[in-house]
């Protein structure tokens, strides 16, 4: 069994097999004769598949972008929803499920066509009965449902999974290698690719023909996408990966179309005569493939050609069986599946998922191969649309990072998938062969039953994470209707073609003369198709329009819902608010006097070493208690939704220094090696929150320094990765050695008073919420936090935001110039305090003194007013305004101050010194003509540099 901690797997050559295997089938073997070689001869299939292979690479870069993006299971699902929604997402998911599963059971019914090609009859006994002219036999179901048991069990360990499908796609390509060699150094392969077009046929139109044909011949090269986080290779080689297996896929694809020409019967005397009367041949000879490899190498070719094409067929089993179970656990990890299918086992393999597919896939023998293939062109269609949608994310994502390369390239693969899905849809849109009136119909009805599945899951989305988005469900309806429409249209021509076979088969025997009655049997015949048709168009219809108007009703409902929710929501928010407000202002105002005291004792030279050491701790922990307030009054706000990012400039040498202070010292004093990295350049100045950024940083370090032990490392490294549009992209990367978390907690470290054990809150203390701050405020600056960890190695964090760019250069001024003039600013000035509660107002007044200002003390707003107006014109330098006090407030204090018909008025700063820290409370002290607004427990360094600049500006006005 694997280590739970091992949840990585999947190597290089591992994810290579997987998206080669995908992508290459059964069909590969059969499609020289029936399909390629008649449409555009050997060289026209040649360039129309090496083109094809080509343009996927679009796709393949589009896939590229989303795994690095988001490297997480889901592939299309997982990039769509993220881009979107959830409804996209669903749509994308919906007809991946559809074609990763008619793969397998192609895969799965293909094997009795190697039996009897390669052992004849062997498996041909019992029969029961016939579809579409197909004969089915209880020993080709046993062999196919064996094929699908065996490679289920294969699925159940993740390294035999890939170390299977590494050789089976290695036999798959070796195969075909050898037998091609074989072909073309073998003396009885006398044939050339002459003519290398069908004759009397357009060689363009033919090579456009096969080179639509793209999508059905490398659908599932994306598969390795549903397994990102699986992967133990840099997903930053994924593009090489799937360059290489659509290259290798192209190749087999090549090798094959070119085999098939070297060898003719003896009747033959051109390719073109074998393959216009193919439908005569029996056995190897019905499959040119396998007759040039029979005539080359005997039946060691017939082997060899047989055992690669049952690597094509394991390797598509396997594979899809992977990408398929992977998508179900990503949509049952979100809610949209049944919670039990997506649970996986010890080993992090989705059994359940797994068996759920072999379920239902071991009832489609039954059916036969006819009745699949009408299942299995659906695929072509299903794919597209969802390769649609992924490019339509990459191109939003692009856009959203100002990347115009990947934008123009995902709007390329947008285009590109539209029109191939086009040209399978629309009946003669181009020469290409359309889908068959089943599949149409197939088609229909898997889109009807999204409806339906959609609409259950509507009634139970009680987090509303569906319906947000109305593009999907009118998608959905319009294929519907377009599907039904051309499936009536094809059910008629059908009719009609049966009823004027009939018709001449009567006229042809001569004794039959002119007969009415004969004639309107047959048109009535016409008549009941088409009717029955029109019917059946209509019931589909009518239910896929039901559906929608309940989805619709849900969703008014659920509108509804919402809106009485936010109503109670926003009395709930605003009643938590003014707890927390007066909570914070309640304990902050005897906080402000501890901290205040702790500090002005703490600068006595004579202090006792143990006394010392005491208000060192007793500060240490108001700081601590402080912090956990802070972190509790956060939340609160991100909660209600009140959390707003200041757009201010803000030197990034500054920003840095005071985050590499904090954290060197607690590396310091815990032992631990602290170094920053700064890659590249850097722009001196930014816009943006920096307040805010740097306690997403400091959260982040500082756990980094929490949960690492003595003589351990952190490492902050910081690179600006993109600028673009006036938008600076920058990436903090913080790695360490501590004790690291195992991979499963990952996604719940975010999450509030999220602990990974009981032990660690114990032994590290923290009050649960930090993180939750963290990601919050990351991805209201537009970025995101990627995590790596490993038990007893250590973890790595990665965070990218997105700040404004600024042009400002910084002045050359050292800390100790910039403290020596503040001190000349500030030095002499007398300042007026309004602080209701005397001891509060003594620290302040100590606190000034000890920067050499003088001050006055007013109990209350009414006081400061009169003490205000009773002075002279510049008296006072600056006033220190309380906001919550007795008599008058200090926002009507500071109003009446500025409304005082005196020069000084005006322009004398008033700053805000309260309890008061809620964003709404800044705004309506610089409403009320305050100049700043500062939170209690007073920071004497912020308040004299905050002092000292508005002081100056003052002075010069």
């Amino acid at each position: 069994m694997e280590s739970s901690d091992n949840k990585k797997y999947l190597g290089i050559f591992g994810a290579w097999a997987l998206s080669f295997g995908c992508s290459v089938g059964w069909g590969s073997f059969v499609m020289p004769g029936t399909t390629f070689l008649p449409i555009a001869g050997p060289v026209g299939s040649a360039i129309g598949l090496g083109l094809g292979g080509m343009v996927m690479l679009v796709l393949a870069i589009n896939f590229h972008y989303l795994m690095n993006r988001y490297p997480e299971c889901g592939g299309i699902y997982t990039y769509t929803k993220k881009a979107f929604s959830y409804d996209h997402g669903f749509l994308g998911a919906w007809f991946m499920i559809i074609t990763y599963i008619a793969i397998i059971w192609a895969n799965a019914t293909a094997l009795p066509l190697i039996a009897r090609t390669v052992l004849g009859d062997t498996f041909r006994f019992g029969y029961l009965y016939s579809i579409a002219g197909y004969e089915i036999y209880i020993g080709e179901i046993i062999l196919s449902g064996m094929a699908l048991a065996v490679a289920a069990l294969v699925c159940f360990s993740r390294k035999i999974s890939a170390l299977v499908q590494v050789f089976m796609a290695g036999l798959l390509f070796a195969g075909v290698l050898i037998c091609f060699v074989g072909v073309l150094s073998s003396k009885g392969c006398t044939a050339n690719f002459y003519p290398p077009y069908p004759p009397d046929s357009s060689h363009s139109g033919g090579v456009f023909t096969i080179f639509a044909l793209a999508p059905w011949a490398f659908v599932g090269f994306e598969s390795i996408t549903h397994s990102a986080e699986e992967a133990k290779f840099s997903l930053k080689r994924s593009f090489v990966i799937m360059l290489t297996s659509l290259m290798t896929a192209a190749a087999v694809y090549v090798f094959l179309v070119l085999l098939a020409v070297k060898a003719l019967p003896d009747d033959c005397g051109s390719w073109t005569d074998y393959i216009g009367s193919l439908d005569k041949y029996t056995g190897k000879a019905s499959l040119p493939t396998f007759f040039a490899a029979n005539k080359a190498l005997g039946d060691k070719g017939t082997f060899i050609l047989g055992a690669s094409a049952l690597g094509a067929i394991f390797t598509g089993l396997v594979g899809n069986y992977i990408a398929l179970s992977r998508l179900l656990c990503s949509l049952s990890a979100d809610g949209l599946f049944p919670t039990w299918v997506g649970r996986k086992s010890k080993a992090h393999v989705p059994k359940n998922a797994i068996i759920s597919i072999l379920l239902l896939s071991l009832v489609l023998p039954f059916f036969g191969r006819t009745a699949i293939s009408w299942i299995v062109d659906v695929t072509t269609v299903g794919a597209t649309i969802a390769y649609a949608l992924a490019s339509a994310a990459a191109f939003r994502l692009a856009r959203e990072d100002n990347d115009r390369i990947r934008a123009a390239v995902g709007m390329a693969g947008m285009l590109i998938s539209i029109l191939f899905a086009l040209e399978f849809l629309i009946p003669n849109l181009l020469s290409i062969k359309t889908l068959s009136l089943e599949s149409y119909f197939i088609l229909t009805i898997w889109s009807i039953l999204g409806f339906v599945y959609f609409r259950t899951f509507l009634n139970r989305d009680n987090e509303g994470r569906m319906g947000h988005s109305i593009l999907p469900w009118i998608i959905l309806l319009g294929l519907i209707i377009f599907t039904s429409s051309v499936w009536l249209r094809q059910t008629t021509d059908k009719a009609l073609e049966r009823s004027e076979t009939v018709l001449k088969e009567y006229y042809s025997v001569e004794e039959n003369e002119s007969d009415e009655d004969h004639i309107d049997d047959e048109m009535k015949s016409v008549g009941r198709s088409l009717d029955n048709a029109s019917a059946v168009q209509i019931v589909l219809i009518c239910f896929s329009l039901f559906n929608l108007l309940r989805i619709y009703s849900a969703l008014q409902k659920r509108e509804k819902q919402m809106g009485v929710e936010k109503a109670l929501a926003e009395a709930s928010s605003r009643a938590k608010t003014s707890f927390l407000s007066n909570m914070s202002h309640e304990i902050r105002t005897p906080m402000n006097t501890i901290i205040g005291l702790d500090t002005i004792a703490l600068r006595e030279p004579d202090l006792p070493q143990k006394t010392r050491e005491h208000l060192e701790r007793i500060g240490a922990s108001a700081n601590h208690l402080l912090s956990i307030i802070n972190d509790i009054l956060d939340m609160g706000r991100i909660e209600s939704g009140r959390m707003v990012l200041n757009n201010e400039e803000f030197s990034f040498d500054g920003f840095l220094e005071q985050i590499n202070i904090i954290i060197n010292g607690q590396c310091q004093d815990k032992g631990l090696n602290y170094e920053c990295r700064i890659v590249g350049d850097m722009a001196e100045y930014y816009i943006g929150d920096d307040l805010k950024l740097r306690q997403v940083m400091i959260n982040i370090l500082g756990n980094a320094v929490k949960f690492t032990d003595k003589s351990g490392s952190v490492t902050l490294t910081v690179e600006e990765v993109s600028r673009a549009d006036g938008v600076c992209t920058l990436r903090f990367t913080v790695k360490d050695t501590g004790i690291g978390m195992d991979k499963e907690y990952i996604p719940k470290i975010f999450e509030r008073f999220s602990q990974e054990d009981a032990t660690t809150t114990n032994k590290y203390g923290g009050s649960g919420l930090g993180m939750a701050i963290t990601i919050n405020y990351v991805e209201m600056m537009g970025g995101e936090i990627h995590v790596e960890s490993e038990k007893g190695v250590g973890s790595i964090f990665i965070v990218t935001v997105k700040l404004g760019a600024c042009e400002r250069k910084s002045e050359d001024i050292t800390a100790e110039e910039v403290i020596g003039r503040r001190a000349d600013i500030l030095s002499g000035r007398r300042v007026l305090i309004a602080e209701d509660i005397e001891q509060n107002a003594e620290i302040l007044a100590d606190i000034l003194e000890l920067e050499g200002i003088e001050s006055e003390h007013a109990k209350n707003g009414r006081e400061a007013v009169e003490m205000f107006s009773g002075c002279d014109e510049g008296h006072f330098d600056a006033i220190l305004m309380d906001v919550r006090m007795p008599e008058m407030d200090g926002l009507t204090a500071t109003k009446r101050i500025r409304a005082l018909e005196r020069s000084d008025a005006g322009t004398i700063p008033i700053i805000a010194m309260t309890a008061n820290v809620f964003e709404e409370d800044t705004e309506r002290s610089l409403e009320a003509g305050m100049d700043a607004h500062l939170f209690k427990p007073i920071e004497p360094e912020k308040m004299f540099d905050t002092m000292a600049r508005l002081i100056s500006a003052a002075d010069k006005a």
